[in-house]
């Protein structure tokens, strides 16, 4: 019994270097826990760069692709008026050139010409190419009736 005792008075007097150990251990503990949070945290702001960067090419591709749109409308819009001031200045002299302006905008807004070549899909901004195509299905069906009567069809 005694020795018990003796036992119990010694873990008496170890017992502020265990509780000094117990807490040297909690702030290794914390230092470490700190460490990995900034790690966390790193890799967080890391990913999120990573992810601007690649928004920011996406919308740098978007734009250039929209106005690679852009441009090939005002060709296309270009075209069509030079087509038309071809057309009031031979309109009455000469009808094979109306003919010709006729079949020229006919095969020009053709849906089967911009499926088959796939013009449509370059355009990136989903709302532009369903008002591109619209409006050329418009001008398609507003040509046909004008071509088939050039052409001598009955409609």
């Amino acid at each position: 019994m005694s020795e018990s005792r003796l036992k119990i008075l010694q873990l008496e007097a170890d017992r502020l270097l265990w509780e000094a150990a117990k807490k040297k251990h909690e702030e290794n503990e914390r230092a470490e826990r700190a460490k990995v949070e900034e790690r966390r945290r790193a890799e967080e702001v890391e990913e999120s760069r990573r992810k601007m960067r690649e928004f920011q090419e996406q919308d740098r591709v978007r734009k250039h692709a929209t106005e690679e749109a852009v441009r090939k409308e005002r060709l296309r819009k270009e075209e069509e008026e030079n087509a038309r001031r071809e057309a009031k200045g031979q309109f009455g002299v000469n009808v094979a050139g109306y003919s010709s302006l006729v079949e020229k905008v006919h095969r020009l807004f053709h849906p089967d010409k911009w499926k088959s070549r796939r013009l449509l899909v370059t355009v990136m901004d989903e709302e532009l190419r369903k008002s591109l195509e619209e409006a050329g299905n418009a001008v398609a069906q507003a040509m046909t009736p004008i071509w088939r009567r050039s052409k001598g069809y009955n409609t």
